[in-house]
């Protein structure tokens, strides 16, 4: 089944409940939670969970963490909808471990990229008109994760201090070029995007920095994220803020002293190369 695959920051309607709609009793709440713990896919049962406090949050991040092995789109759809307007560490959780989980099925671990990024950013959803169906059978691109209006949770509780981390770390694992495409480009997707918080480190032997002439050298990022590194001169104050881009393709770095070029990656040192004093021709 085909369904929309999107995170709107307007009021949305699941299954016939309002998101609109004023506070749950606690009665109709614990029934709505026990209705998803029951495994009805419906949301018209257990939309209201996000008004539900506690109790909500806790059946979601169940739901989400039980959803390994589903390959109903259209639940898993529904599912990320309606968790999406909860911030609870719960969730976070969940949606971290079945992005992690490489036994779970792509439609569930790019529902749970999906689910990072909603849980990071209210207003963070997938494009328009992009379907789970679409992304699940991959690759993606160009980078699907857009911004919609202000967005808003209806429920939220404190994150941990490691929070940052915690979004970060399943997407650097999802992203590898050993992960299946769909969930590898909707992952690195994300993880741009979280990149000015938590820096992407590149791994120090994907770079690499060589003479050429004079005082002339390139500079290589043979990783599949864009990389910005500082390069020193030694013996100097010159220093050099670039930005390299990835698979490879290499930046000519022309310094206006001559010695020994240093590349640092985050204040480490990743890379050098003596300047050997050969005229360019």
């Amino acid at each position: 089944m085909r369904v929309r695959f999107t995170i709107c920051a307007l009021t949305i309607l699941l299954g016939g409940y309002s998101m609109a709609s004023a506070q749950v009793s606690a009665s109709e709440c614990a029934a709505a939670a026990d209705s998803l713990a029951a495994g009805n896919q419906s949301s018209i049962f257990w939309g209201q969970l996000p008004r539900c406090g506690p109790t909500g949050a806790a059946a979601l991040a169940g739901a989400v963490a039980n959803a390994a092995q589903e390959t109903n789109t259209e639940y898993l759809g529904q599912l990320l909808a309606v968790a999406g307007y909860v911030r609870d560490p719960q969730i976070l959780d969940a949606a971290g471990d079945l992005v992690e989980n490489q036994a779970a099925q792509i439609a569930a671990r790019i529902m749970g990229v999906a689910l990072l990024a909603a849980e990071y950013n209210p207003s963070f959803g997938i494009t328009m008109g992009a379907t789970l169906d679409d992304l699940a059978n991959g690759p993606i691109t160009p980078c699907p994760i857009v911004v919609f209006g202000s967005g808003y949770y209806l429920q939220t509780a404190q994150l941990q201090p490691d929070s940052l981390a915690r979004f970060a770390d399943p997407l650097d694992l999802a992203r590898s070029v050993s992960q299946p495409a769909a969930v590898r480009d909707l992952a690195a997707c994300l993880r741009n995007r979280l990149s000015h918080y938590v820096p992407i480190v590149v791994p120090t032997e994907l770079i690499g920095i060589a003479y050429r002439c004079d005082n002339r050298f390139v500079i290589e990022n043979d990783s599949r994220d864009w990389l910005n590194v500082t390069v020193t001169i030694d013996g100097t104050t010159e220093s050099a803020d670039l930005a390299v881009p990835p698979t490879g393709a290499p930046v000519l770095f022309s310094a206006l002293h001559t010695g020994t070029a240093r590349v640092f990656q985050h204040g480490v040192l990743v890379a050098d190369a003596d300047n050997l004093g050969i005229p360019c021709e």
